[in-house]
């Protein structure tokens, strides 16, 4: 089960893997705040991305990818297919940094 922030997954299967990232199946298991922003119902599959960041460099990349994907949610089409056609991008539920133990990293 991985969080992030108020949400929780069940990860099932790698969908793939880069240099960078690694692609997760996941089935979202429900909110513990519904408050929280957008949010999947439980029991939607998701993917997710989980960017190994070796430097502050690279956490910057990831974090700007996260905010151009929040930038363009309006343009998201909606879970129930309706309303007028859209662009087709991935949905922003929310993103979480950990250090790993003996990381550091720079610049």
């Amino acid at each position: 089960i991985a969080a992030i922030g108020a949400r929780k997954y069940l990860v099932q299967s790698a969908l793939g893997s880069g240099t960078y990232a690694r692609v997760w199946l996941a089935t979202h298991l429900g909110d513990s705040d519904e408050g929280a922003g957008p949010h999947a119902a439980a029991g939607t599959e998701v993917a997710i991305k989980d960017i190994a960041c070796k430097t502050t460099r690279d956490l910057q990349q990831a974090m700007f990818e996260a905010s151009l994907l929040k930038k363009f949610q309006h343009l998201v089409k909606p879970t129930d297919g309706q309303g007028p056609p859209v662009m087709r991008i991935p949905r922003f539920l929310g993103q979480s940094v950990e250090e790993q133990a003996g990381g550091g990293g720079g610049g």
